[in-house]
């Protein structure tokens, strides 16, 4: 494992860039559910006592137009997980590929 990290010294900002795209992609991979938790007791299904969401001054009461304004929030979430994922392959592409073919 020692071997290993030594390979990979000269590419820690790749790899410090790929954990930080990690972790913004679990943040969004989390959003989905939370937007469809969303749309369900506010407008599908809505329950008597409603919990306050940070997105609830931006929603419209009516419930095709939230409906709408949540999935086009979901459509963004899908887009910029998508584009991280790419970001995080391409910062990590020649990094992996240079540690793994060292001979």
């Amino acid at each position: 494992m020692r071997r290993l990290l030594l390979y990979m010294a000269p590419y820690k900002p790749a790899i410090a860039a790929s954990l930080m795209f990690l972790g913004v992609n679990a943040v969004l991979q989390v959003a989905g559910p939370l937007l469809m938790k969303m749309a369900i007791d506010r407008y599908l299904a809505p329950a008597k006592q409603q919990i306050e969401t940070p997105l609830d001054a931006y929603l419209s009461a009516d419930p095709w137009v939230g409906l709408g304004q949540i999935s086009l929030i979901y459509l963004a979430v899908v887009i910029i997980n998508l584009a991280i994922l790419h970001m995080r392959q391409w910062y990590l592409h020649g990094p992996f590929k240079a540690i793994v073919t060292i001979e």
